[in-house]
């Protein structure tokens, strides 16, 4: 079985305003890594150019496709649990809070602020509404991800044990320069969890919280 995994002040840069309403008291995350400095080298002293439209496929329990914080930039993507394949949905809320940590608007004045607030969000549903899904639904998001143009895809989940399935489908998103994150694990085992332990994969741990 596969389980998501990661679901657990103020502005950090001087002269550069986040009004995203629960950036300053919840996103501890963000303002750890200055995301706010980043954003304000980015986009109001144009050091940097804009990065462009990078489509960054979230595989997890599905997304809220009523949120305004992904307003324009959610595309299709696939949902894989259940036999008939049901339209897009997030029963759980898992992937919809991972696209939110991605991807969320920039100073909109809704939500969160998402890391890359104009990348492109392809949600693969391969979890189901208790978080658990399959190897096959994983390896098959990966590569349907990768054949669809995804740049980024983004694991949230992971599983105990190895699997030549997934295996197969990461290499195969790797060697067609895909970038793949996998999270680590939470059971805090002092080992790096399935599919983030392939060499192909970027493992993320937490710091802190």
């Amino acid at each position: 079985p596969v389980f998501a995994e990661g679901v657990s002040q103020g502005n950090a840069s001087a002269g550069f305003t986040v009004d995203d309403p629960l950036y300053a008291a919840n996103q501890w995350n963000m303002q750890r890594i200055w995301a706010s400095r980043a954003w304000q080298m980015v986009y109001q002293q144009a050091l940097f150019p804009p990065p462009g439209q990078i489509t960054v496929a979230v595989l997890d329990t599905g997304i809220d496709t009523t949120q305004p914080d992904f307003a324009g930039r959610l595309l299709p993507g696939y949902n894989y649990v259940g036999s008939n394949n049901p339209p897009m949905r997030d029963g759980f809320g898992h992937g919809t809070h991972v696209a939110g940590i991605i991807a969320a608007g920039l100073n909109d004045g809704i939500g969160v602020a998402g890391i890359a607030p104009y990348a492109l969000i392809a949600p693969y549903r391969v979890l189901d509404d208790n978080g658990g899904g399959t190897i096959a639904n994983v390896a098959t998001g990966i590569v349907s991800a990768t054949v669809d143009g995804a740049r980024i895809i983004n694991m949230s989940l992971t599983t105990s044990s190895a699997s030549q399935t997934l295996q197969d489908a990461v290499e195969f998103a790797a060697s067609k320069g895909a970038l793949l994150f996998g999270a680590a694990g939470n059971a805090d085992a002092g080992t790096v969890y399935w599919p983030a332990a392939y060499p192909e994969v970027v493992a993320v741990a937490a710091l802190d919280f």
